[in-house]
């Protein structure tokens, strides 16, 4: 998971960059299942007895009047709240799946996880951060 921080995600400025960095995250992170953030995100919702899904983003907004509409449907989506934004509307994600591991010598989907493996230095993500 990716967090990112902003003043306001709901701008067409944040937007942009959330989208540059979600195209760049899909185009070059290798053995990605899925990728999914406020960008791709999918909009269902129920009408009478029929479920629409849709994309949250048909086209990406040029005018405000656009962006309102978007940041008005995400808002009425409890799903997205404390997943693909905060209440605060100052972080959003991305969602990284990665594809399943499989060693091809040996079939099995746990190779790789041996105590055999270095141990990595993970830093603490809000030490990493950057605000956009």
């Amino acid at each position: 998971m990716v967090v990112v921080e902003t003043k306001d995600i709901f701008t067409l400025n944040s937007l942009k960059k959330l989208q540059k960095l979600h195209t760049s995250l899909q185009d070059n992170i290798p053995h990605l299942n899925d990728i999914t953030s406020l960008i791709n995100a999918r909009n269902t919702r129920g009408e009478g007895e029929s479920i629409i899904v849709e994309d949250l983003f048909d086209t990406f907004p040029r005018t405000q009047e656009e962006l309102q509409k978007i940041k008005k449907t995400a808002l009425n989506n409890k799903m997205y709240e404390n997943l693909l934004f905060n209440t605060a509307l100052n972080f959003t994600t991305i969602i990284l799946e990665p594809s399943a591991y499989e060693d091809q010598e040996t079939g099995n989907e746990l190779a790789g996880f041996g105590e055999d493996i270095v141990e990595e230095n993970i830093e603490f993500l809000s030490q990493n951060c950057k605000r956009i």
